[in-house]
């Protein structure tokens, strides 16, 4: 099957993610930018995954790739629940001073 699995539009999961994860421009967000760190770090397994379902390597590939890529992905992960952290504070901190208004 040659890693069909998760075929979508006009490629292959992992090479979308990989696409996303260099997008033209680069992003103006904060949150944009650290998405694309993240869909870069997800592809490798992505690719892993999609090898193993379409009977193209066996289930420790998987298995491997999480371990392999872990890191990667715990820190783009983190980087964006920094950014969800913080923006939360800030959103209650706001609350908090429109109630006393």
């Amino acid at each position: 099957m040659s890693r069909e699995f998760r075929y979508v539009g006009s490629g292959y999961f992992h090479s979308v993610l990989d696409d996303a994860a260099n997008p033209e421009g680069g992003g103006r967000h904060e949150i944009t930018k650290l998405l694309s760190e993240l869909y870069g770090a997800l592809a490798p397994l992505e690719y892993d995954s999609a090898s193993y379902e379409a009977s193209d390597a066996g289930p420790e590939r998987v298995v491997l790739g999480l371990q392999e890529n872990w890191t990667r992905i715990e820190a783009a992960m983190m980087k964006l629940k920094h950014v969800y952290q913080r923006d939360r504070d800030l959103i209650q901190a706001v609350i908090r001073e429109m109630n006393r208004l």
